[in-house]
């Protein structure tokens, strides 16, 4: 779904006053930019000589600034267009994979961003050449029919009908030959379909083999929601339909595989938006719906609805009830909005006495002067857990573990010193995939969304604290953490095209970056200050990355990296139960200036 360019400029200039950032530093530059690096492209081939590599990776980094710097720009689709031309032109002369890879993956965004661009067919079109190319027919072909099924008058039509006949003539009656042919990979396995729901949100989960190319369409306003999946087969355990108890999201109904496309039908309860994205390691396509009476990141004015309930199915699942999630607690009775105050911001009031004679403004001023708050609902996740022990130190010491500990300490500072509803997202030591993490914060409503990390590096001098909200990285350290935390390897072609489908999808779409920046500061300062006072810290500030537990969080929601668990001094600190506990009053603390200001900006 492509936002309107008047909230783009709003978006854009409002992130460009808390906290300047190269994607927004300019409302639309790519004009500008796309023809320098068209200028540098054309040099490259209409030169006699032939250029290395590097050259060309020069002209895709140009190209590539185009969408980064301008995510909203008009240029962004030629953009990523052209990025996809070089990376097939390299992988064609110089037969380096991942630039196959990473073509298929910028003219998939392309195909799924841009469906009605003129160049969306051309995208497809080239993705079933470079298939072709590999020799894997199947996903070649898969790409020529969606050209045909999506695109029936494009120009590249034609040369789809031509593409087919030319492999289906190949595939035809040949000799064996003795030498064994090389192996080649069919289709996608679709495997499950999962989802979370609550009365105003729904996150559906599409798992798959690997990744494909897929569109969303909305044939008419409302109603139903159609997703085709290009080069899928249908997993033997998927479920054809799937009912959520609530929530946008009325059915869900995947038809069988027909000549490598699987079409699903989505029927929504009420005219809702939505946003798609991606995510890989294992390959999943996710979709977030919201009714337009709750915008994502906006909750409805009020006390907290005693009435949210949490829902997690999967295919697998035989219309049972389904297993609980760890960590869920019984919600507590929020305080009487007693001066009206609830409804501007986070916080609940301090009870005050209604004395005789003093004026209302009094009585205001007396509760914005207290150091008690409270705010209604805040979900910790612990990270990793299960088979997935995070890093893990030379001694031993996993991740895992000691994240589990600092939230089930920060859970009892936080409800001891503003009696607030805290939930967290396990209390054992389980897996729960990383798209499940916000999608339980948004099914709960929560108001603040902290998610628990402990910090690594290949150097073992590196030492400090630092924290994180949802924005691309700035530097390759932040861009490591982001790998290693979405469980990505550093250098893949995932983690190299992680940036690029959060630019064209969440950052988007998501209203709580102002909030979310604000406070990872203020949890920062709180976790530094308080280290401090005992402990020599490095305070490595507030960052911005692409992590997959942030996204589409509809609340303020930050990633804390405590200390380094590779770095010897930090790790046996890392081992105490005191260092622990000072971490959480430290998140604690930070959390509670947060809450004060918000509290203070809302009333102002």
């Amino acid at each position: 779904m492509i936002m309107s360019y008047p909230r783009l400029i709003a978006v854009a200039v409002c992130l460009l006053l808390i906290m300047p950032h190269p994607a927004f530093s300019a409302l639309d530059k790519s004009a500008e930019l796309y023809k320098k690096a068209a200028k540098n492209y054309y040099r490259l081939v209409y030169a006699p000589e032939k250029f290395p590599r590097s050259e060309w990776m020069k002209a895709v980094r140009l190209f590539k600034d185009i969408y980064t710097q301008n995510p909203g720009g008009k240029k962004t689709p030629e953009a990523l267009f052209m990025t996809g031309r070089i990376y097939q032109f390299i992988y064609l002369r110089f037969g380096k994979n991942s630039d196959k890879q990473n073509a298929i993956t910028i003219f998939r965004v392309l195909v799924r961003s841009y469906p009605v661009n003129v160049l969306a067919d051309d995208a497809l079109f080239r993705t079933g050449e470079l298939h072709e190319e590999a020799g894997n027919h199947d996903e070649a072909l898969a790409a020529y029919r969606g050209v045909l099924r999506w695109f029936p008058t494009g120009d590249m039509s034609g040369k789809s009908k031509k593409a087919m006949a030319r492999i289906m003539e190949k595939s035809g009656p040949k000799v064996v030959k003795a030498k064994k042919p090389k192996k080649k990979r069919g289709l996608s396995e679709f495997k499950a379909v999962r989802y979370w729901s609550s009365d105003s949100y729904a996150r559906v989960v599409f798992d798959l083999g690997r990744i494909v190319n897929y569109r969303v369409t909305r044939p008419k306003a409302g109603g139903v929601l159609v997703v085709d999946l290009l080069g899928t087969r249908y997993g033997k355990k998927i479920a054809k339909s799937v009912m959520p108890a609530k929530g946008p999201v009325k059915s869900v109904r995947v038809s069988n595989a027909k000549n490598g496309i699987t079409r699903i039908k989505i029927a929504l309860n009420k005219s809702a938006r939505y946003t798609a994205m991606e995510l890989s390691n294992p390959a999943r396509i996710v979709l977030d719906f919201h009714t337009k009476s709750t915008k994502p990141g906006m909750k409805k004015t009020g006390l907290l609805a005693r009435s949210s309930e949490y829902y997690s199915k999967s295919a697998k699942y035989t219309g049972k009830t389904p297993p609980k999630a760890a960590g869920l607690m019984k919600p507590a009775a929020p305080a009487p909005d007693s001066d009206g105050l609830i409804a501007a911001g986070l916080l609940s009031p301090p009870k005050i006495r209604n004395n005789a004679g003093r004026k209302s403004i009094k009585a205001r001023k007396v509760s914005l002067s207290e150091t008690f708050y409270s705010s209604k609902t805040i979900v910790i996740d612990p990270g990793h857990g299960g088979r997935d022990p995070g890093a893990v130190s030379k001694s031993g010491l996993r991740e895992k573990d000691v994240a589990l500990d600092i939230g089930l300490r920060l859970k009892k500072i936080l409800k001891r010193q503003c009696k607030c509803r805290v939930l967290m997202t396990r209390t054992r030591d389980v897996f729960i995939p990383l798209e499940e993490r916000p999608a339980f914060a948004n099914t709960k409503n929560a108001d603040l969304f902290i998610s628990i990390h402990l910090n690594a590096n290949t150097s073992s001098r590196a030492r400090g604290v630092e924290t994180y909200f949802l924005s691309p990285a700035l530097s390759r350290n932040a861009m490591y953490t982001a790998a290693r935390e979405n469980m990505l390897a550093l250098g893949s072609d995932d983690q190299d095209m992680n940036d690029l489908a959060f630019i064209l999808s969440d950052m988007k779409n998501t209203d709580k970056i102002n909030e979310s920046s604000k406070m990872a500061g203020s949890v920062q300062s709180g976790l530094v200050s308080t280290l401090s006072k005992k402990y020599k810290v490095r305070n490595h500030g507030v960052k911005s990355a692409m992590f997959y537990v942030l996204h589409g969080a509809r609340m303020p929601s930050i990633l804390v990296e405590t200390a380094f668990i590779t770095n010897r001094t930090e790790e046996k600190r890392l081992r105490s139960p005191a260092f622990r506990e000072l971490i959480a009053k430290g998140i604690a603390g930070g959390v509670k200036d947060f809450v004060r200001e918000s509290r203070f900006a809302s009333i102002n």
